[in-house]
């Protein structure tokens, strides 16, 4: 189990290493004819109907349709140094939450222990009659 999580993280780091250093490719669509954007890493469907008809006019002017799609290529890089940051710091915060929790933990059980072994029983001595009733031993 240990082997496998250790081969996993190695792998998962050379990726988070590569994309950060090297980036990916992006492909951005946008639709003219609804308003919508999308990206994505793969080519998608273009939303427009693939059969464009041009049409003529009266005078014969040859009417070409509107383009209805766009799509623009990118190349995104990912910074990975800000949430790198914040998992050290809540990490951290844990960290000392964690041991300071433990040390005042520690020391309340050391002085309850402490008031536990110093406590004596500050009433006087018991005599005659007392020490009958403590042991139910009353003689009548």
């Amino acid at each position: 189990m240990k082997a496998r999580f250790r081969q996993f993280l190695a792998i998962f780091l050379m990726g988070v290493i590569f994309i950060t250093t090297t980036g990916f490719g992006l492909l951005e669509h946008s639709c003219l004819m609804n308003s919508k954007k999308s990206a994505s890493v793969f080519e998608k469907q273009a939303c427009c109907p693939k059969k464009k008809n041009t049409a003529t006019d009266t005078a014969g002017t040859i009417i070409k349709p509107a383009v209805c799609c766009e799509s623009q290529a990118h190349v995104a890089n990912i910074d990975l140094a800000p949430a790198v940051e914040k998992v050290a710091t809540f990490l951290e915060k844990a960290f000392f939450t964690i041991v300071e929790t433990t040390i005042r933990m520690f020391v309340s059980v050391m002085q309850t222990a402490e008031a536990v072994l110093n406590s004596s029983d500050s009433s006087p001595p018991l005599a005659g009659k007392d020490i009958s009733i403590r042991h139910r031993s009353l003689l009548i």
